[in-house]
């Protein structure tokens, strides 16, 4: 399945290119470590199926280095995807890079954009 490298310090860095997996397999993935209270690991992995439903539209193509922001800037400034990754990297930032603590709140809340944006979208 899906993995990360580094833990979460900063940016997402996949182990393989995101769209190698489809975005329900990292929401599934998520809903599972959220089950186990593991609230910053599930947030990123609904980020990660937001940057594989980006990839398989090709709106991007992958390389290493990418950045979330080279995700968001990827996806049209019209389209809802967008406003729902947006929110979700002002989510994970933080939390990803340890100023806060992720919280079943913050899962719910993100799970909603994921689902509102890229589900119904991709």
């Amino acid at each position: 399945g899906p993995k990360t490298s580094g833990g979460l310090e900063g940016e997402i860095d996949p182990e393989n290119r995101p769209g190698d997996f489809s975005g329900d397999t990292y929401a599934a993935k998520a809903n599972e470590l959220a089950a186990a209270g593991r609230f910053a690991e599930a947030i990123a992995q609904l980020l990660l199926g937001a940057m594989s439903h980006i990839e398989r539209a090709e709106l991007i193509r992958y390389r290493r280095g990418l950045t979330h922001r080279d995700y968001l800037r990827a996806v049209s400034g019209k389209d809802p995807s967008r406003r729902a990754f947006q929110s979700m990297i002002r989510t994970y930032e933080p939390i990803g890079f340890g100023r806060r603590e992720a919280t079943r709140e913050h899962f719910s809340d993100q799970m909603s954009h994921y689902e509102a944006g890229f589900r119904a979208i991709f």
